[in-house]
């Protein structure tokens, strides 16, 4: 019986630990394979327009000492003219944390920083849920959820 029950503790430690005290492999997070990099395309609602959206996010380098990937992304808009006619706007930053990425973007007219920030649906890295925000111009803080894809 000592045996039996020896036998499926060691089963149990092998099925969701490592048997060393670290982390269950369940609660590991998933990270997109590198290089991350592509371009993202979808819309967004915002003052009463549907704005398009294509976001080309490029990785800057290795991961760092924390796990966060560094990266800088590029958008192009269209239709935003509710929001103060925005068509462009470039990254002042951002990270990839596990399936998690945010920016801050400078545009070209019309607002003074927009962000992002959503997730990855899987490590396939083919689509991003997530939100823009606007600060400034006629849409000042006024967010809109988008759900981009891999183009």
């Amino acid at each position: 019986m000592k045996q039996a029950g020896l036998a499926l503790v060691l089963l149990f430690c092998l099925s969701f630990v490592s048997c060393g005290g670290s982390t269950p492999m369940a609660q590991q997070q998933p990270t997109p394979q590198p290089p991350l990099g592509g371009t993202f395309s979808g819309a967004f609602s915002m003052n009463g327009s549907t704005i398009n959206a294509s976001l080309t996010i490029k990785q800057l380098g290795p991961p760092l000492s924390d796990g966060s990937i560094p990266i800088t992304v590029g958008a192009k808009f269209s239709n935003s003219a509710a929001c103060g006619g925005f068509t462009s706007a470039g990254s002042e930053g951002g990270s990839l944390n596990g399936l998690f990425l945010s920016t801050q973007m400078v545009p070209n007219a019309g607002a003074i920083i927009i962000g992002f920030s959503g997730s990855f649906t899987d490590t396939t890295e083919k689509t991003i849920n997530g939100s823009f925000g606007v600060h400034g111009g006629p849409c000042d803080l006024l967010n809109g959820a988008a759900t981009l894809t891999a183009q």
